[in-house]
């Protein structure tokens, strides 16, 4: 009999559940571009840095967030690739009806060119797995969360081509996510990206499936964190049943992997996953 392990922290944590007994104010708005005719910005992270409390803004710009009293003297921060962050008093936010957040945007200068010789060799690195009893549950819940293992690199820098992984039980229509890759010395560090890389699986897509990074240039050294962040998942049978099953996609897993952390929210605490449980993620680099 296979043992199934699905990860609860997607499933039950995200709801946090102190919220029920604190009186809760809602902040909702929109966040929108400086330089574009105050066009909305979609999936931004929203938060308190290092607290459990955030949310990402939908493909409008919109976001809806709920906050205690025991936050009410932080700060949000609401921060995308490509443009500056702005933290803001929750203070000053309860009490405004109609809040616009606007970003400024970077001008990202074009970052060093690899130059790969003529004979490179393509290799792998990270968690290859294609079980299905040990699998990554991933549904309409966990959109906004992160989760991601360590992927071992040479101390070359190198091209990375691909990310990779094993898809077993896919139940939505459609789901969009974004890629980040971090820093790792033993802890997370900064997101490296320039720009925001976002793919997207089909309903009904089971097995191998590779996103293709080869047009991002994207080149590293020594181990990195990458993860995967929900933004978007579609299912017209949850919206109808609110049956979470029929959003959920399964993601194969191992327990044998590198090691591999979740936050539940953006701008989240990172937790290290227990049960030695890491997703089955893997690169494609060339050397």
């Amino acid at each position: 009999m296979h043992r199934i392990l699905i990860l609860a922290f997607f499933l039950i944590e995200i709801l946090s559940p102190y919220l029920i007994a604190q009186d809760i104010k809602i902040i909702e708005g929109v966040v929108v571009d400086t330089s574009k005719n105050s066009l909305p910005i979609d999936f931004t992270s929203i938060g308190i840095t290092g607290k459990n409390v955030g949310t990402i803004s939908n493909e409008s710009g919109f976001f809806k967030l709920s906050i205690t009293d025991e936050n009410i003297n932080d700060s949000l921060t609401f921060s995308k690739i490509g443009y500056f962050p702005q933290k803001i008093n929750i203070s000053e936010l309860v009490s405004q009806k109609s809040i616009k957040i606007f970003l400024v945007p970077k001008i990202t200068e074009l970052g060093e060119v690899l130059v790969l010789a003529k004979k490179t060799k393509a290799r792998t690195s990270g968690n290859i797995t294609r079980a299905k009893g040990i699998v990554l549950a991933i549904s309409s819940g966990s959109v906004g969360s992160e989760v991601g293992t360590v992927i071992r690199l040479p101390a070359d820098t190198v091209y990375i081509k691909d990310l990779n992984f094993h898809i077993v039980g896919n139940n939505p229509d459609s789901a969009k996510f974004r890629i980040n890759i971090y820093t790792y010395k033993k802890k997370i560090g900064e997101n490296m990206l320039t720009e925001n890389l976002y793919f997207t699986i089909p309903g009904k897509i089971i097995g191998d499936f590779k996103v293709d990074l080869s047009l991002y240039k994207l080149s590293f050294c020594n181990d990195i964190f990458i993860t995967v962040e929900p933004v978007s998942i579609h299912s017209n049978r949850y919206n109808a049943t609110n049956d979470k099953n029929s959003s959920r996609i399964n993601i194969s897993g191992t327990i044998t992997g590198s090691d591999s952390y979740f936050r539940k929210v953006s701008l989240g605490n990172w937790q290290k996953i227990k049960y030695s449980f890491s997703p089955g993620f893997w690169v494609t680099y060339l050397k």
